[in-house]
């Protein structure tokens, strides 16, 4: 049997069960993308400008703002960092004195 009566015969069949009122699809009633569970953005900060100029200054002021938070990451990265160094330091010298208390304790 060939590859075009089996498509024909199954199309033929679907279509007869859909006309018949045997197959039902529905559209979902609401399809959420994106955001689901999270609130919703306020949108009363949000500027309204009314001239195009009014609009350049606030993105001016938008993406100034965006890299003073971009700069202050960076700072606290470099901060973490240390932290993370000096957290290591200690540890190893704590080490140290435990060995060296463990050395004394078995004299």
């Amino acid at each position: 049997m060939s590859l075009r009566p089996v498509i024909c015969l199954a199309t033929l069949t679907v279509a007869l069960l859909w006309l018949g009122g045997c197959v039902s699809v529905k559209a979902p009633e609401r399809i959420e993308i994106g955001n689901v569970g999270h609130e919703r953005v306020d949108s009363s900060r949000v500027p309204d400008p009314r001239t195009l100029d009014e609009a350049r200054a606030e993105l001016r002021k938008a993406y100034g703002y965006i890299r003073h938070l971009e700069d202050e990451v960076q700072e606290l990265e470099e901060e973490k960092a240390e932290c993370k160094r000096k957290c290591k330091r200690y540890k190893e010298e704590r080490d140290r004195y435990r060995k060296r208390l463990e050395k004394y304790e078995d004299d």
